[in-house]
């Protein structure tokens, strides 16, 4: 499996179910383990105006106030990346909302 970054678009295995996620973990927002990442829930039909659903177009909407700790084996594959910078940026911009200035 490829090193999963900043952006990427990864199906999840949760208990019984496949979720998508988007890695919103780095070097930068999250050091804890190298087998942990941090991911935030995607989905396709979220009708949300808050800073922390940041729309993803084609992807989907990342809702950054659903952050989720895990192991990178529970990553069953990439499924899409967010390329735009106007998205990554915004994206970037809801993590700091969420965690602080400083992250």
């Amino acid at each position: 499996m490829t090193e999963p970054r900043f952006g990427d678009l990864y199906e999840v295995k949760v208990a019984d179910r496949t979720l998508r996620r988007i890695i919103v973990s780095s070097g930068f927002f999250h050091t804890v383990s190298p087998d942990t990442v941090i991911t935030a829930d995607v989905e396709t039909k979220v009708r949300s105006t808050s800073v922390l659903a940041v729309p993803l177009g084609e992807h989907g909407t990342a809702l950054v106030d659903r952050l989720h700790s895990m192991s990178r084996h529970r990553l069953l594959g990439r499924t899409g990346q967010v390329t735009s910078p106007a998205q990554l940026s915004a994206l970037s911009g809801a993590l700091r909302v969420m965690l602080g200035p400083d992250a």
